[in-house]
């Protein structure tokens, strides 16, 4: 009985700390596009911006094998799945961001443009509105599926 109880806390405390980790990278994602789409990327909104989504990713990468092993030990092979799918979502938003490191240097570190070239932003749309709605979609299915 003992056991028993240790490992439902422990799956408790686990889902916990994956669910945030989840929703922060989400809300972190959501919000690069948000201002990415409404064109407010002048360097002092960049800056936080940039760090935030940088220490959400490199956290979640970070713990990536961790999550896994937590998944697969209480929880199961669909949940596995669930979350594989979810990292890669993350990646591909990952990589579709990472598309405007250019205009974020040229806004946030040299100050050679005053914000992100509209139309490089209206480019990298194309590829971030999607990535982030399967961000979304794939991060609530994984979260719904393990609670």
């Amino acid at each position: 009985m003992k056991f028993a109880l240790n490992r439902a806390d422990l799956r408790t405390t686990q889902y916990e700390e994956l669910a945030t980790e989840v929703s922060q990278y989400i809300c972190i994602a959501e919000l690069n596009t948000e201002f990415i789409e409404y064109e407010w990327t002048n360097r002092r909104s960049l800056t936080g911006l940039i760090s935030e989504y940088n220490e959400s990713i490199s956290t979640l990468r970070k713990k990536e094998y961790v999550y896994l092993a937590w998944i697969q030990k209480f929880w199961g092979e669909g949940e596995v799945a669930r979350f594989e799918e979810f990292m890669n979502a993350v990646r591909e938003f990952d990589s579709a961001i990472h598309s405007l490191n250019d205009q974020f240097e040229a806004v946030n570190i040299t100050e050679k443009q005053e914000k992100v070239d509209p139309e490089r932003a209206k480019e990298a749309l194309e590829l971030l509105i999607p990535a982030v709605e399967s961000v979304r979609k794939n991060g609530r299915r994984l979260l719904l599926s393990l609670s």
